[in-house]
């Protein structure tokens, strides 16, 4: 299933939202994988 832009950016948001919550957004513990995931959920939000 396929999301609208708008959609793709809401859920961007909120995860970005829940990955600060529990330190997973930035710092030095975040691990690689996760690094290309805030980069993705990044590009989304724009």
């Amino acid at each position: 299933m396929a999301y609208h832009e708008d959609e793709k950016k809401k859920i961007a948001q909120a995860i970005k939202e829940r990955w600060i919550e529990i330190g997973k957004w930035e710092g030095k513990n975040i691990s690689k994988k996760q690094a290309e995931k805030i980069k993705k959920i990044k590009e989304i939000i724009g």
